[in-house]
């Protein structure tokens, strides 16, 4: 034995030093054109607010949601197809730059084009920046900002040179001020003043192609350099604190793991990819996220989804999972048959040979094909006895050339690992050294509680082996029938071994006999496919074709589980294994996660795919699956406890006997209406679920009814529903969702329906017909009763008309008031006979005077449209004074900028404020006023009431001189209408201050109402 030993250690020479490590890859996925994209070109990724990826190609604009592309072109809204810039402001709008179309801006629920503003800026955009309630466009010659609000463009000239180097690469901000990089004339600020906005140039960093801000550093790409800088020193001009690498970087991120990435594309080399940046070295990213691509343009995160997105120019989209929880292991030559770990080292079983690599190492020792055929070489030449196929061992061929070796698995016992294959099992120790060789040709193998080998044969019964050394054995021939044969699994469970046979049954070894439990009456099971130990004194079991039982050994066999083959994902039963209570069932669908009655499900979405698979290792808390040449490594203690995730459901597409909603009634893609009238007549609906926010929307399963009292239906993954010729009534659809992945349910309800009977069955027909019967038998002291509270109603409806009447006569009169005023400001180009001014002046007139008439005739109006119309008023009587004045409007509702309440939310009764804008024309400045100032300024008074401050700089009330009957008229309208709506004596609607030559402020309190949720 010790010569053997020495013989076997001494083929160790013929080891190679392997440089082959496997790679380490994240799970990912690869998109292109094949699978929705418009194009495989991307120049833009955002990923939104609503954590919608938009995706910006050569040939359109694509938006990615629950593992689907919907698409956009010109023909939907946009301004041009090829789109190199997307952005969101701060009321959540997505604005699109193309390169040669200008602009486009989505508020939810339509695409509108800018194009280029009739020419005023360039339409070929490079990048776009938020700013406060401002965005910047980038583009080839020169920046434009364009206020988010009124859409209102302003061109900076001093950011337009006219010149090829002049392409506008990045913004950022610095100490409260904004500064933008380009391509060859420097670095330049934007300045804001009163009056206008600049620019001024800095420095002369040249050749910028593009920019990346990451916490307090900035990393810039030229031609032959990434250069990072801290902002202080770049804005000076200093040289960068480090430089990296030859290449063009043109998208910087940072992820959770706090590594920053670069995307490059080198432009005429192939150096291009995905790369790490730390410390002035760059290390490739193209193996671990498994990127082929060398034009790299694109880095997108998402958070919620913890998915890296990356944008190529060749190749499309790849999306990256960088969850620690599941790497895959990716070897480029060879397949894995089966990992084990031996004390430190872990064990690789190769279709070329057995690899040991120590955790601690970074080189891989391989014990090759041609090194086992030598072992078997050797062992035959020292005489030892080689089974024979005649007494019932199965066939093992000793002139098998390495080559064509093929390796069965790997099992760990005593210290040492245990290989069969086709030619003999193999025992090696830690070290690598083979300590034993045996003839047996096997495909299952075990040992006893007392450490005897156990070998079996499909067609020739099993052998257990007292003397390994000797190959004494005892045999138990097939033809027993309690001798198991076909088998496909060996357990051990409470001091027995447990065979699995595919056409006879579960056996049993309990140290001293075979028991048949077909044979035995115990349990009729014919077609077992896997075996593995459970908890305590329990086995689990797949069938071939139907349930996976778990069974109870001791005392006395029990089924204690059985988990239906439809239960669970997938049809075909790959492996089963278990962890800490949790049944792992591999199948080609994924890898089923069964615990206390639940079941869970982790497959291609999370980045594990099993179509082609080999023998799982469990191994303490990590599960090991080999797959072609590579493997997956499920940390279980992170895939057991998944953090349940909240998300939302909505309605995607609806559709009424085949008609398509309007596209007005959906917001954000989601269909926005909570209920819908239909008549007897348009009775179908089809419609599609829309989750939102879910990690993994593929693994979402729904289950629907139309009422409280309904049966839910079964469970599916199709999240379309159709509901067919609807009877009459009310429904209420309410959708229960189950996350495979973690488990959760929730349950929304979506949408109430309404369908209304033909006229002759309307229940207020058949009601008004009852109603009549019942009143006839009323007595006449219910008919009081009931006169009574019908007065009453009656008295406080007529009061509330007469208030409603009462306001809108007070609405009346403020419009000729208005209008009398407004014609007056027309005079003086037409006394000064200034035809062409009066004219053009007379065209802004009547657009005013159409918005009047609009507004005025409503009851409330947004407050966006009320600032509209006062803007318009006020440059109208500026021009009249020469432009004179200097006006703005602020907005005080916030606390947070990012937090900009959209003013439609906001409906006001209109006109409030005209009559005391009019008034600081009319009254507040002399011609001799050498600056005239007014400020609008509206603050959230408290709840339902804004609060409206108009100042000026002017001469003040002239306290001798009497306000005219008119003045005080308008000034009385005001506070009337205000006060009905209040319904308040204790707030006064309208305060004035004023100062004799510093100014006035007029307080206005402004009811409104908040608008309904679209």
């Amino acid at each position: 034995m010790v010569s053997k030993i020495k013989a076997c250690t001494s083929l160790l020479l013929t080891w190679v030093l392997s440089c082959n490590l496997l790679a380490q890859q994240y799970p990912s996925a690869h998109y292109t054109t094949s699978e929705g994209l418009p194009n495989n070109a991307i120049r833009a990724l955002y990923n939104d607010s609503r954590d919608l990826l938009w995706i910006g190609t050569e040939n359109g604009v694509a938006i990615r949601e629950n593992g689907a592309f919907r698409n956009f072109t010109t023909a939907d809204g946009l301004a041009f197809n090829s789109c190199w810039a997307i952005a969101e402001d701060i009321l959540g709008n997505i604005w699109l730059g193309s390169y040669g179309g200008g602009l486009s801006f989505f508020d939810g629920e339509k695409f509108t084009a800018f194009g280029t503003a009739e020419g005023a800026f360039d339409g070929r955009i490079r990048t776009i920046y938020p700013y406060k309630d401002d965005v910047f466009i980038g583009t080839e010659n020169g920046v434009a900002i364009i206020n988010i609000l009124t859409h209102e463009v302003t061109i900076i000239p001093e950011s337009i040179f006219d010149s090829p180097q002049s392409y506008v690469s990045g913004f950022f901000e610095y100490e409260d001020r904004v500064f933008f990089t380009t391509y060859g004339v420097g670095l330049h600020e934007i300045i804001f003043s009163d009056n206008r906005v600049s620019a001024k140039k800095i420095n002369d960093q040249k050749l910028i192609y593009s920019i990346g801000l990451i916490d307090d550093k900035l990393f810039t790409s030229d031609k032959e350099l990434l250069n990072e800088f801290s902002l202080e020193n770049f804005i000076k001009g200093e040289d960068p604190e480090n430089t990296y690498g030859s290449t063009i970087f043109w998208d910087f991120i940072k992820i959770p793991s706090g590594e920053i990435l670069g995307a490059a594309w080198g432009i005429f080399s192939k150096n291009g990819g995905v790369y790490h940046l730390k410390d002035g070295q760059l290390t490739s990213m193209e193996v671990r996220y498994g990127i082929p691509s060398k034009e790299v343009l694109q880095l997108e995160f998402s958070p919620k989804r913890n998915k890296l997105f990356i944008g190529t120019k060749d190749q499309g989209l790849f999306v990256i999972r960088l969850d620690d929880g599941l790497i895959y292991h990716e070897s480029d030559q060879y397949e894995i048959i089966n990992i084990q770990e031996l004390g430190t080292t872990q064990l690789l079983l190769q279709e070329n040979g057995l690899k040991f690599t120590k955790k601690d190492q970074n080189s891989d020792l391989l014990i090759s094909n041609q090194v086992f055929k030598e072992i078997q070489k050797r062992d035959y030449r020292s005489g030892m006895k080689v089974p024979k196929f005649e007494d019932d061992f199965f066939e093992l061929r000793a002139d098998i050339k390495a080559s064509a070796i093929e390796f069965y698995g790997m099992q760990i016992h005593q210290n040492l690992a245990w290989v069969n294959t086709s030619i003999g099992i193999y025992a090696f120790n830690e070290q690598g050294g083979c300590l034993k060789y045996l003839p047996i040709h096997t495909f299952q193998f075990s040992f006893t509680e007392e450490g005897k080998l156990v070998e079996t044969n499909p067609y020739g019964g099993v052998r257990i082996y007292e003397d390994l050394d000797r190959l004494h054995y005892q045999y138990y021939s097939k033809d027993l029938p309690s001798t198991p044969t076909q088998i496909t699994g060996i357990a051990a469970s409470n001091g027995s071994l447990y065979f699995a046979s595919v056409f006879t049954g579960l056996y049993e070894w309990n140290g001293k006999e075979f028991i048949s439990y077909l044979d035995q009456g115990i349990w009729p099971e014919l077609k077992l496919k896997h075996i593995k130990p459970y908890q305590k004194d329990q086995l689990v079991l797949a069938s071939e074709f139907g349930s996976i039982y778990i069974v109870e050994t001791k005392p006395s066999f029990r089924i204690v589980q059985e988990i239906k083959r439809d239960e669970i994902s997938g049809k075909n039963i790959l492996f089963l294994e278990s962890f800490e209570g949790h049944l792992l069932i591999g199948t080609e669908k994924g890898v089923n996660i069964y615990f206390e009655g639940n079941i869970r499900l982790i497959n291609d979405e999370n980045g594990i795919n099993l179509t082609s698979f080999n023998q799982p290792s469990l191994l303490g808390s990590s599960l090991y699956l080999p797959v072609n040449q590579g493997y997956y490594h499920l940390s279980l203690n992170k895939i057991l406890a998944p953090e349940p995730r909240q998300f939302d459901l909505g309605i995607g597409r609806l559709t009424i006997n085949h008609d398509p909603a309007p596209e007005s009634d959906y917001s954000w893609f989601k269909y926005k209406k909570k209920s819908i009238t239909l008549s007897h007549q348009n009775n179908t609906i089809y419609l599609d679920l829309k989750p939102e926010g879910s990690v993994f929307p593929d693994q979402l399963q729904y289950r629907y009814r139309l009422n409280s009292d309904a049966s839910w239906s079964p469970y599916t993954y199709d999240r379309s529903l159709a509901f067919p010729y609807l009877p009459t009534g009310k429904y209420i659809l309410e959708v229960e969702v189950l996350d495979t992945h973690t488990g959760s349910v929730n349950s929304f309800r979506l949408l109430t329906i309404q369908v209304n009977p033909p006229f002759y069955l309307n229940p207020w027909l058949i009601g008004f017909s009852l109603l009549a019967l019942i009143l006839v038998g009323i007595g006449i002291y219910q008919n009081k009763i009931k006169n009574y509270r019908k007065n009453e109603q009656k008295r406080i409806s007529i009061q509330n008309r007469i208030n409603d009447l009462k306001i809108e006569a007070l609405r009346s009169q403020l419009n000729p008031h208005f209008i009398f005023n407004a014609i007056n400001s027309i005079q003086y180009y037409i006394l000064n006979n200034q035809e062409e001014d009066a004219v053009e002046f007379l065209g802004k007139f009547s657009k005013l005077m159409r918005q009047t008439l609009d507004i005025s005739s409503k009851k409330l109006i947004p407050l966006q449209d009320d600032i509209t119309f006062i803007q318009s008023y006020i440059e109208i009587e500026n021009e009249r004074i020469g432009n004179r004045l200097h006006w703005k409007i602020n907005f005080d509702f916030i606390k947070d900028e990012k937090d900009l309440i959209n003013l439609k939310n906001y409906l006001v009764p209109p006109m409030l404020t005209q009559p005391f804008v009019e008034n600081v024309f009319v009254h507040a400045f002399s011609r001799q006023h050498p600056n005239p100032e007014l400020t609008i300024s509206y603050y959230t008074h408290q709840e339902g009431i804004l609060k409206c401050e108009i100042t000026d700089n002017g001469r003040g009330i002239q306290k001798k001189k009497k306000a005219s009957l008119h003045e005080s008229r308008g000034v009385q309208l005001i506070e009337e209408r205000v006060s009905l709506v209040l319904q308040n004596p204790e707030l006064k609607p309208v305060t004035m201050t004023s100062q004799p030559d510093k100014g006035t402020q007029v307080t206005l309190l402004i009811p409104y109402e908040k608008a309904p949720p679209k």
